[in-house]
């Protein structure tokens, strides 16, 4: 089986995403970094999705966009989501923007967030391993998962 390569998420920009001089607002794209890695989440770990308000939780420890070209209400953008590596309770994803258009692809942005796995706690958040649904479904899309930190069998 061929890993993917990335997630992809189709938004189509409203006139409520942009400012006055028509242009997406910055702070969009990492909602979009958002959404697309929970529907990544809600598609292929549903599982560790339900249960993310109990014990387990996944915490962004950094967030990142960089603009490469501006973003007008009505254009179709894809956002993919990769997921190159898992190192510990540490996993990093890395999201390209496209816009679609006239069957041509222009790349307008790119981010990059980092998340940890975390168990709460009384005194706070402990580091905690991925579950094995989380695993699996990084290891569907190519993710080197050699450092991840695991569960004891």
């Amino acid at each position: 089986m061929t890993a993917m390569r990335w997630y992809e998420m189709r938004h189509l920009v409203t006139f409520g995403e942009t400012s006055g001089a028509g242009f997406v607002y910055f702070s969009h794209l990492i909602t979009w970094q958002g959404q697309c890695r929970e529907r990544f989440g809600y598609e292929h770990c549903p599982e560790y999705m339900r249960d993310l308000s109990g014990e387990l939780t996944m915490l962004t420890r950094t967030a990142s966009c960089e603009y490469l070209g501006e973003i007008s209400a009505a254009d179709l953008i894809s956002v993919r989501l990769s997921i190159p590596w898992v190192r510990l309770h540490f996993m990093k994803g890395e999201f390209a923007f496209h816009r679609l258009r006239d069957g041509t692809e222009d790349l307008v942005a790119r981010g990059e967030q980092t998340w940890a796995s975390a168990r709460r706690t009384e005194s706070g958040f402990q580091p905690a391993p991925w579950p094995q649904q989380v695993l699996d479904a990084c290891a569907r899309f190519g993710t080197d998962l050699t450092r991840a930190l695991r569960h004891a069998p």
